[in-house]
């Protein structure tokens, strides 16, 4: 009985924190989406830019270009740094939603147990009372066979036991014979 309870109990727990495992993982999921990496307008590069670039100024537009280049750069970094973050994102959702349906397999796995203990248990317990009752009716037969060992030579040696039966049988032996003497006479009369 304890047993059962101990299971239970512990398929309860387990339920409990799959649930919490559960909420953490819907909020890290809405947390990932709700998070959006700001990138800066300056570091985009206009198309307006080149018109603002002073033409009359071979340092201030070569600069200008460099800086240009420079933010550009940084935006495809960014761009791909947010690109391989999504793909660990992802992949680690993949990673958590797959640990997820492992927590459930066992989960079922516990409860299946859970119920074959449960079954077990019934089954130990007949077993238990058949061999009880196996027991008693051997102890009970044993007696009656000692009883009807001890009946059994007392009637055997009884003194005068052995004249009696031989007298009863002889007694009817004798009447057997008259009938059937008795039995001729009356044919033998018709």
């Amino acid at each position: 009985a304890s047993k059962k309870i101990i299971d239970a109990k512990l398929a309860k727990d387990f339920e409990a924190v799959l649930k919490d495992f559960q909420k953490a993982q819907r909020l890290a999921a809405e947390r990932e989406t709700a998070y959006t990496p700001f990138v800066p307008q300056a570091v985009l590069p206009s198309s307006n830019g080149t018109s603002e670039i002073d033409l009359g100024s071979n340092k201030g537009a070569e600069q200008q270009a460099l800086l240009v280049e420079s933010r550009r750069q940084e935006v495809v970094l960014l761009d791909n740094e947010i690109a391989f973050n999504e793909a660990i994102i992802e992949e680690r959702e993949l990673g958590i939603q797959e640990i997820q349906q492992k927590i459930g397999e066992v989960n079922e796995i516990f409860k299946d147990l859970a119920v074959l203990v449960h079954e077990q248990g019934a089954l130990i317990d007949d077993i238990g009372t058949h061999i009880e009752n196996s027991q008693a009716a051997t102890v009970q037969a044993k007696s009656h066979l000692v009883k009807a060992a001890k009946i059994q030579r007392s009637s055997l040696l009884a003194p005068g036991d052995i004249r009696n039966r031989a007298s009863h049988r002889d007694r009817s032996t004798c009447s057997l014979i008259k009938k059937s003497r008795f039995k001729d006479l009356v044919i033998s009369s018709l």
